[in-house]
């Protein structure tokens, strides 16, 4: 972290170490040989980081065993987190907004317009909103590195692996816009679990609901997007089920004073599905899987359309630790038939 002090470093290692996706991050590389050097590089980062977060889907059958492996190794490899974090080069993992290299991908033949844009709700919050923590409208983009981004990596990875939710709704070739972002726009800047909590903590929605209340057990954003996901037992995490205290922000409400919240790659890193308490609550961020940014106004100066661009080969294969990962299954006494399934194809 260029310019950073020895402090900040030892910070953002222990955030690394304590989030499920820093850790399946640091799994991944460790399992398919990638170097600190090597993991860097815009390209490399963010594919195992897409890869990482896909481990961790809180619908696969066995989510909290790889929550509890990913932990519990990850956190054995605390020299390759401090040797990529130490590296000038990983600066851009937290860097502010680069208003100059926004891109937005198209769902068919939709354009970016300002007639077209969708403020936030002023009514209460979804179930989807509640559990997603985003809101039904807005607009989304990614950063470009050098003509890649995080989004285009999640859709070459798709493009590997078959179809997924990403592929429902977006097509090769992707269409794609270059947004170019007011200088006065105001960016509220996500780098770790802390940012995202102050975040809910100042803009709170106010309670979620009880699922087990009758009322609402009949709307599949409960079961669909289930608050309490994670392994009791997770070494460093507390999971409690009070829903009333769990803290999602109110997006209207940060609209009034933040343009836009920019999630930076080393934020996802280190946020996602990650705990913090405080006297206002609790929150996770949750199901925003890559880098990028929730735009709550329309602040643009130009939209530039680029040329569409199709599926390219990934630049390495990625493994999850397979073998070692099914003894971990084999000592806690579980079955990984669909595990195997799972882990068939590199990523």
């Amino acid at each position: 972290m260029n310019a950073h002090s020895a402090r900040d470093i030892d910070e953002k290692v222990e955030e690394l170490l304590a989030s499920p996706a820093g850790c399946a991050f640091l799994v991944v590389l460790q399992e398919s040989g990638v170097s600190a050097a090597d993991a860097v590089h815009p390209e490399i980062s963010l594919q195992a980081a897409y890869h990482a977060i896909n481990e961790l889907s809180i619908w696969s059958p066995d989510f909290q065993e790889t929550v509890k492996y990913t932990l519990l190794n990850g956190r054995k490899l605390s020299k390759l987190a401090r040797a990529i974090l130490e590296l000038p080069e990983v600066g851009w993992w937290f860097a502010p907004l680069d208003r100059k290299a926004q891109t937005w991908a198209a769902r068919r033949d939709d354009e970016p317009t300002l007639h077209k844009f969708k403020p936030p709700s002023a009514a209460p919050l979804t179930y989807w909103e509640q559990r997603t923590n985003k809101p039904e409208s807005g607009l989304y983009t990614c950063t470009s590195f050098k003509g890649n981004s995080s989004f285009l990596t999640a859709m070459d990875i798709s493009d590997v692996n078959g179809p997924n939710d990403l592929t429902l709704e977006f097509k090769f070739p992707v269409k794609q816009w270059r947004l170019r972002v007011s200088d006065a726009a105001r960016v509220y800047e996500i780098n770790g679990p802390a940012d995202w909590h102050r975040l809910c903590a100042k803009y709170p929605a106010g309670s979620a609901r009880d699922a087990s209340d009758p009322a609402e057990s009949d709307n599949e954003g409960w079961t669909l997007y289930p608050l309490t996901t994670l392994p009791r037992d997770s070494d460093g995490q507390d999971f409690a089920t009070d829903m009333e205290s769990w803290l999602t922000p109110n997006w209207p409400a940060v609209a009034a004073e933040w343009d836009g919240v920019h999630l930076t790659l080393g934020g996802l890193l280190t946020a996602e599905k990650v705990r913090v308490a405080s006297a206002a609550g609790w929150s996770m961020l949750r199901f925003w899987d890559m880098e990028q940014t929730m735009w709550l106004n329309w602040v643009f100066d130009d939209a530039e359309r680029l040329p569409d661009r199709d599926a390219i080969p990934l630049p390495v294969e990625l493994y999850f630790p397979f073998a070692d990962y099914r003894a971990f299954l084999d000592a806690e006494g579980k079955d990984y038939g669909g595990a195997m399934r799972r882990y068939t194809f590199p990523f």
